[in-house]
């Protein structure tokens, strides 16, 4: 028989801590000689010892379900009365074997605030993960930015301040003139109230062009276990100041909530910029007198060729040589060197 259940589900943080100090003030309780009251401290106090408020029980779980013919449901109840070796088993099976997707099952929730419009660009980049942000359609923005460490180093605070106060005050200035553009522009629109909400954040979007990607700006994001250890890695290994704080930031708000599936959260060369060694090797392309030919937007079809083809296409996108070049490049490296880049 089919069987579908509910294994568990995004809980808010602040939640749980009430729950938790729920209990401690359960397991606190005064002896009073009540049976019934002394089973509940029991209770609360047991629920306290296991240490188990955690989401890496659910990946240690399902990681078993591979290899374990007991009822999922079983094997959850397993791993959430022994964490210890559920965090064994996360970190042989992740980082021993290898399956990293062992993580995904794991998720996170994080309040995001105070970083700049430019640092959301770059944190945001990651697909896989969701986002909600404030929107700068709904809602008209303050004066809150960022001063980024290198502006201050350099000794241009007090001229960055200046020209951001004078952008903001662009923004307001624009915005008070274009609302009324706006609603005269559409007068079917503006005719009806259910509408002037809309019509305002058209004003507020064209305002913003003068504002500055210093702009503070806060979101929501949920991620799993395993792009949470990218993310972490990713920003840290990032040359902008501002973002390799927010590394650090985020790894002080998870710090050991989850250890035997986020691991590898240091700063590496390869995220630092995995282009780099391709923009080298696509310089060393030479160059012809050819005018560049019209370039495909579809693969329309598996040439013998395509590794080749390929790697021409990673030289031309990361380099400033014409097609030919790049595909004659990709030629006289070997199977080897086409492997290097790849």
């Amino acid at each position: 028989m089919m069987q579908v259940r509910l294994a568990g589900h995004n809980l808010d943080y602040d939640l749980l801590l009430e729950i938790r100090a729920a209990l401690q003030a359960a397991a606190d309780l005064p002896e009073t000689g009540s049976a019934e009251a002394e089973e509940t401290r029991r209770r609360a106090a047991a629920l306290l010892a296991k240490d188990n408020w955690t989401p890496e029980t659910l990946s240690a779980a399902y990681a078993r379900i591979s290899r374990d013919p007991r009822p999922v449901g079983e094997l959850r109840a397993v791993a959430r009365e022994e964490v210890d070796a559920a965090r064994r088993s996360n970190a042989r099976i992740i980082f021993g074997l290898g399956h990293a997707s062992v993580a995904e099952h794991a998720v996170f929730n994080l309040d995001i605030l105070g970083v700049s419009r430019l640092a959301v660009e770059e944190i945001e980049k990651m697909r896989l993960c969701s986002y909600t942000e404030k929107s700068q359609r709904y809602i008209l923005l303050d004066e809150d930015y960022v001063v980024p460490r290198e502006v201050a180093a350099a000794g241009r605070e007090e001229a960055f301040r200046a020209l951001v106060a004078e952008q903001n005050a662009f923004y307001r200035e624009a915005y008070e003139r274009l609302l009324p553009w706006v609603l005269e522009s559409n007068p079917e629109l503006a005719a009806e109230k259910k509408n002037h909400r809309m019509l305002e954040g058209l004003a507020k979007e064209d305002a913003r062009y003068g504002l500055s990607l210093a702009t503070t700006v806060q979101l929501g994001e949920t991620l799993n276990a395993r792009n949470l250890e990218a993310l972490i890695s990713r920003t840290a290994s990032h040359p902008l100041a501002e973002l390799q704080e927010f590394s650090r930031r985020v790894y002080e708000a998870v710090a050991g909530m989850a250890p035997s599936i986020v691991k590898y959260t240091e700063a590496t060369a390869y995220r630092a910029d995995p282009r780099d060694p391709i923009r080298k090797e696509a310089a060393r392309a030479g160059r012809t007198d050819k005018e560049r030919p019209p370039e495909p937007a579809v693969l329309l079809h598996c040439p013998d060729d395509a590794e080749i083809r390929i790697v021409a296409a990673l030289f031309h996108s990361f380099g400033d040589r014409d097609a030919a070049a790049c595909l004659a490049r990709a030629r006289s490296i070997g199977p080897a060197g086409r492997e290097g880049v790849v």
